[in-house]
Order: C-alpha cells, then sequence, then structure tokens
C-alpha cells in the first residue's frame, strides 16, 4: 500500500511522559492515589464482534478507570490484529469518543526476526487503514509502527509523514525482546532520526515496552530531546506480583523479587513508579520539561 494523505488529525492525542498500561484483572482501589492518565490494551476491554467491538463500560469500571483521562493501547497477537482490522467499525469509534480516551495507539503486527520481510507490507496496510478509520472519526491516533532497516521502509515513511502533516506523534516498539539488544535498540532510534531529518519537521517518539532501561531512554532522548514519551507494562506487572523497584545512581535498574516489605498491588506499583520518575528525573534532568 502506498502511503496516503489521511484526514487532519483535528484532537491531538494527549499523553505524559510516562504511561503504565494496566493489565488484565488489575483492579484499582479508589482510596489509593495513581497516576491521572493509565493505558489499557483494548484485547482486554472490548466487547464481542456482534455489539460492535465497542470498549465496554463495565470492564473499565471494574478496574476503576472510568472517570480518569486514559491511553487505549491496541497491541495484541497478530490474528487478534488482523480480526480487530478486519471489524473495527463506528461503534468503536463512537465508544472511545465517550469513555474519556486522550490517546490511541494503533495497531502492529509483530516484527520478529523470522518473518520480518511477510509482515512488513502487511503491517504498513495495518498502520495506515487503522489511521485512517481514526481520523475519520475524530480519535487523537497515534501511527505506530516497527522500523526496518530496508530504505523502502524509511521511503514509505518519509512520504507518508509528508503527506499528513498534522501528525505530530510516531509510536515504535522493540518485539522478540529488543529491549535486551541495546544496539537494535539503538539502531531503531537512529532509523527514526534519519526520517526526522529527511522529513524536517520534529517528531514526537512514543517508545513502547522501553521503561526501565535508563541508558536505551536517554539515547532516545538525545536524539529528540524533550519528545520522549514512555508506554508500557513492566512497572504494573512487576508491581502487582510483589517485585519492588529501584535505581543505582547510575541509571541501572534492580529488582526485589517477593519483596516481603510490600504488598504487590497498587501501593506497591505507587511506590515504584515513584522511584522511576525520581530516576528519570535525575539520570536525565529536563526529561518531564515539555517541549
Amino acid at each position: 500500500m502506498e502511503p496516503l494523505p489521511l484526514p487532519t488529525l483535528f484532537v491531538q492525542p494527549r499523553l505524559p511522559k510516562v504511561t503504565h498500561i494496566v493489565q488484565r484483572g488489575d483492579k484499582l482501589d479508589l482510596r489509593e492515589p495513581r497516576p491521572t492518565i493509565l493505558g489499557v490494551r483494548a484485547s482486554d476491554v472490548l466487547g464481542p464482534l456482534k455489539e460492535g467491538l465497542c470498549v465496554q463500560h463495565a470492564k473499565l469500571a471494574r478496574r476503576n478507570l472510568l472517570n480518569i483521562d486514559k491511553i487505549l493501547v491496541i497491541t495484541a497477537k497478530d490474528d487478534w490484529l488482523n480480526g480487530f482490522i478486519k471489524f473495527v467499525d463506528q461503534p468503536f469509534a463512537k465508544s472511545v469518543l465517550r469513555l474519556n480516551f486522550s490517546a490511541v495507539m494503533g495497531p502492529n503486527r509483530s516484527g520478529y526476526h523470522h518473518n520480518e520481510h511477510s509482515v512488513w507490507l502487511d503491517n504498513r496496510a495495518i498502520c495506515q487503514t487503522f489511521m485512517k478509520f481514526s481520523l475519520t472519526h475524530g480519535l487523537p491516533a497515534i501511527f505506530h509502527t516497527y522500523l526496518e532497516d530496508s530504505s523502502v521502509h524509511q521511503d514509505w515513511l518519509v512520504e507518508y509523514l509528508r503527506l499528513n502533516p498534522s501528525q505530530k506523534f510516531i509510536a515504535t516498539g522493540f518485539d522478540c525482546n529488543g529491549t535486551n539488544n541495546d544496539r537494535f535498540v539503538e539502531r531503531r532510534i537512529q532509523l527514526l532520526q534519519e526520517v526526522e531529518g529527511r522529513l524536517d519537521r520534529k517528531l514526537h517518539v512514543v517508545l513502547h515496552t522501553l521503561m526501565t532501561n535508563l541508558r536505551l531512554i536517554k539515547y532516545a532522548y538525545d536524539a529528540f530531546p524533550k519528545r520522549i514519551y514512555l508506554l508500557g507494562q513492566s512497572v504494573v506487572r512487576d508491581s502487582f506480583m510483589g517485585t519492588s523497584l529501584r535505581f543505582s545512581t547510575k541509571g541501572a535498574s534492580m529488582r526485589t523479587y517477593r519483596d516481603p516489605n510490600f504488598k504487590p498491588g497498587l501501593s506497591l506499583f505507587n511506590w515504584n513508579s515513584a522511584r522511576l520518575n525520581d530516576a528519570l528525573a535525575s539520570f536525565i534532568p529536563d526529561f518531564f520539561d515539555d517541549f
């Protein structure tokens, strides 16, 4: 699919510098403080096809997520994403607008090394098709794509962004344990930096699944100063499993599994997320500043 000019993005996504994705089954206690914006996976809150794949009011209510701004993250296994793209329609868009979502991160199929050449064309089609749907219905959507080394992909992405100047956000992720490979992540950041250079327009970059590797986050921040946003589930997952999080003065993350000093759940999540924010502010002094 060639890059296409899409409808103008009139409602810009709103997201904090760090967004934690709440997992299936995690219930937030209303008596506990929490971040003002959280993320939730679409696959955890959508209703059945016969109801139009709407985001379910009851599923958000069970997690006490109704009355706060939140980000809808469309991520799942490829088969689920294929079905979602095939059947998503107006009822879904209406439910997103009705239920206080401040951003919607679009879908993206897996970029595993062993099958990447069979998915890149599908990926572009899926990403662009969903963005067209979202912008047609006034959703605050974020274009999400894995970054490949191929010059064809780079050319496609540059042209897509040129044709759609209202889109300032772009999200990218690191599949197949990519965040465990520093060189792999650094190369992805370099590729996106090259895209920005050719585009001659500042991009705001959402890093999906990169949350606690401060050295890599700083590497990305140096490439896109004050325009890096983190989105992931690892801190929530650790907290509800009883794992506490700390950082050294050099930015290294340290975990204590089944920490006896904490009860698993929201209180530990608040403690862990505060440690992460403190470490980000210390390791990258301007990280939380606005561009």
